[in-house]
């Protein structure tokens, strides 16, 4: 996803409000292409549907979103291999 400016209170707002919103479960600000890239659970492609045009979209500053669906989830919520930092 990315936004119309970063260094504003207009972008404090934004991610106040992505993180309040249930369906999303992560939120990252990340470099390159996008600005944010956010893990989003919903039970069914309508409810996306809704949640994008109703919620996301519907914030000002949001400039582009670009959507990648999930069909199969092969590994989540492995511990991080931090071993070698001791």
């Amino acid at each position: 996803m990315k936004i119309r400016g970063h260094a504003n209170e207009e972008a404090l707002r934004f991610e106040s409000a992505v993180v309040a919103m249930p369906e999303v479960i992560a939120c990252h600000l990340v470099s390159g292409d996008a600005d944010y890239f956010l893990e989003v659970v919903v039970p069914e492609l309508e409810d996306y549907q809704r949640f994008l045009v109703g919620k996301l979209l519907a914030l000002p500053i949001v400039r582009e979103v670009r959507s990648n669906i999930a069909i199969q989830t092969l590994k989540a919520g492995a511990p991080l291999p931090l071993s070698h930092f001791k």
